[in-house]
């Protein structure tokens, strides 16, 4: 795959620039974070009784206040949105 410039993606020269931005390859080092498996949860989410999908909708809301910029503020939220979906679908807002 070739890159803005024509410089070959994953080649060996991360000290050149690229629009004054130095060039590193994606994967240089930092380990990948895993993808939110959607289906997962939301099949997690419907064996849940009302009581405990609250109870976890307040602990990730607390836990993603408590660290905004932490490493999984995202994975909170994806979580609430999970739950919140699976009450409103249980409340017949959601088909």
């Amino acid at each position: 795959m070739v890159s803005v410039r024509g410089y070959r993606r994953g080649v060996p020269g991360a000290g050149r620039l690229i629009d004054g931005v130095p060039y590193r390859p994606a994967c240089q080092g930092e380990p990948m974070k895993p993808a939110f498996d959607w289906k997962q949860k939301q099949t997690w989410a419907r064996g849940l009784t009302l009581e405990a999908i609250r109870y976890s909708i307040a602990d990730a809301r607390a836990a993603e206040r408590a660290y905004p910029d932490g490493e999984n503020a995202g994975y909170y939220l994806d979580e609430i949105h999970v739950l919140v979906g699976e009450l409103n679908r249980r409340q017949g807002a959601r088909p």
